[in-house]
């Protein structure tokens, strides 16, 4: 990739702070440092826009090949909510067999991204009430429970979306 991305980067980075590293990681000739893994040294970059080079990273169009019951969770304040949506209902459209297809599974809570953030009910300054905060553990455990352990526990007769609704909150 164009070493003028590489400087635009390492200008970049140099202002981000993150604890236990430091830009020297740019210097050392390593463009990403500790994301150089992920794809070979920021070839991606020279990739901006959609096309045959992600193709294998675009989970969208392997929805077909997805064989596996899946539990999705989504939040209203998550960047990749679309995503999650869209995977959601592609995977309940397009999976490879019926026993995929229905067992797609998605909830949609009042939190940021990541499971982390499901057991607070304040995202900012809105207090989305006690209902808000779920123990994600406990929300995924019977699903566990019924694929990995096959204990029978009515996980498939759930609806297969539950949403927390804002202004309602429930």
């Amino acid at each position: 990739f164009s070493s003028g991305r590489k400087e635009n980067l390492a200008a970049v980075a140099s202002d981000v702070e993150v604890p236990g590293m430091t830009p020297a990681w740019w210097a050392a000739g390593d463009a990403f440092g500790p994301l150089a893994r992920y794809r070979d040294n920021g070839e991606w970059l020279d990739h901006p826009d959609g096309g045959p080079y992600w193709h294998e990273f675009n989970i969208a169009l392997q929805h077909h090949e997805v064989d596996t019951p899946v539990f999705h969770l989504g939040s209203w304040f998550d960047g990749f909510l679309r995503g999650t949506i869209e995977n959601f209902t592609g995977m309940k459209r397009l999976a490879r067999s019926e026993r995929a297809r229905a067992a797609q599974r998605m909830l949609i809570g009042p939190w940021v991204h990541g499971p982390d953030s499901t057991g607070k009910s304040i995202v900012g300054e809105a207090d989305f009430g006690p209902d808000a905060a779920i123990v994600f553990l406990e929300a995924r455990l019977p699903w566990f429970d019924y694929w990995l352990k096959g204990i029978e526990n009515g996980v498939l007769d759930t609806p297969p979306v539950r949403v927390f609704t804002m202004g309602a909150n429930r």
